[in-house]
């Protein structure tokens, strides 16, 4: 039953509302390898680095508690009371980082950093407005490691340390921004729901640099750990998924460079994880989705349980292995967080591609 037990490389780990489990699912065998029953029902989901030890939020409106598990015992290890509502979950980059996992509620406008294993939680940061999304840019030349935070309501973005200790700047981006990435080539992208589109921004001051127009009802973005893709969400059904090709873009191809896919139950959750040409999302009729980038086709569709909400990219190294960095010296996942689905439906998680 769990023969792909104990974990070893890359997973994923959907988190199902209605059924309150856990399905984990490694990225080889694109299979479910366990379902982990909770005592509460789980809106979003994080991974603890080089672990199975993840941390699942409490869908409750009144509830401040988060489950712990392990998966390769399959079991809830207890559960820690957040203090106020924990609303996202941020996981750090699957490989080269300490970083811990992000709380972020939106009742308080706040950023934490939890450690899963003495489930210690940092100080709180102060964020802008929410809904929030959060992502972590790892360090690159010259770049430090830091973590950002787009805050939908008053159209900024929070930059932070890689241990969310200290905030180090607010970026006055404008619109309504519901995603936000550092890609391994210091660029910074963030999407705008009110004008469909992606920006590149200047990291210092949070000027505009380049917009590609992408499409309306944008609701998640994240980025291939080699910067060649950047994947966005949006909460209808028929361009539920959307990718920006950003080497076409440079190039000019412009008639090439967006694309999107049509996924007829919605996509209610969106990541990226190791893989430079992979993306995966959580869809309304139960599946996990193994997206190419390349060919913009479903590859793999992988059922898990009712109402998918949240979904997190994590990573066990074989003991006594060595670290290997993808694409243009990069590992990680993208944002992360739930994005709501716009649509309803019972066909298959399957998906039809689109030009722009």
């Amino acid at each position: 039953m769990h023969a792909n037990l104990p974990l070893q490389g890359e997973f994923a780990v959907v988190a199902n509302q209605d059924d309150q489990t856990l399905s984990v699912v490694p990225i080889g065998a694109a299979t479910v390898a366990t379902t982990v029953q909770l005592d509460l029902a789980p809106r979003a989901v994080g991974a603890a680095p080089n672990s199975d030890t993840v941390v699942a939020a409490d869908a409750d409106p009144a509830s401040h508690m988060l489950a712990v598990a392990t998966l390769n015992s399959s079991a809830e290890a207890g559960t820690v009371d957040a203090g106020n509502r924990p609303d996202t979950l941020g996981t750090p980059p699957l490989i080269g980082t300490n970083a811990p996992v992000l709380l972020i509620s939106d009742d308080d406008r706040s950023v934490r950093s939890l450690d899963p294993q003495t489930r210690a939680f940092g100080a709180p940061q102060p964020l802008g407005a929410g809904p929030h999304a959060v992502s972590f840019g790892r360090g690159a030349s010259m770049l430090a490691p830091q973590v950002y935070v787009s805050n939908a309501g008053d159209g900024t973005v929070t930059v932070l340390d890689e241990k969310a200790t200290t905030v180090q700047k607010t970026l006055q981006v404008g619109g309504r921004p519901v995603g936000v990435v550092r890609t391994i080539d210091s660029h910074v992208w963030v999407a705008d729901a009110d004008r469909g589109s992606v920006s590149m921004l200047d990291p210092d001051t949070g000027d505009v640099l380049e917009t590609i127009a992408v499409g309306p009802h944008l609701t998640g973005l994240s980025a291939t750990p080699d910067a060649h893709y950047l994947t966005l969400s949006s909460s209808d059904p028929e361009h539920a998924l959307y990718m920006v090709d950003l080497v076409a873009s440079m190039l000019g191809q412009d008639n090439t460079a967006v694309r999107s896919l049509t996924v007829e139950s919605g996509v209610l959750a969106l990541a990226t994880g190791a893989e430079i040409t992979r993306a995966y999302a959580t869809t309304g009729d139960g599946h996990l989705l193994y997206w190419d980038l390349t060919t913009n086709s479903i590859a793999q569709s992988i059922g898990v349980g009712r109402n998918p909400v949240g979904l997190a990219l994590g990573l066990v190294e074989p003991s006594g292995s060595v670290a290997v960095t993808t694409g243009a010296g990069g590992t990680g996942t993208g944002a992360t967080g739930t994005t709501p689905a716009g649509g309803t439906g019972a066909g298959a998680a399957g998906g039809t591609g689109t030009g722009p």
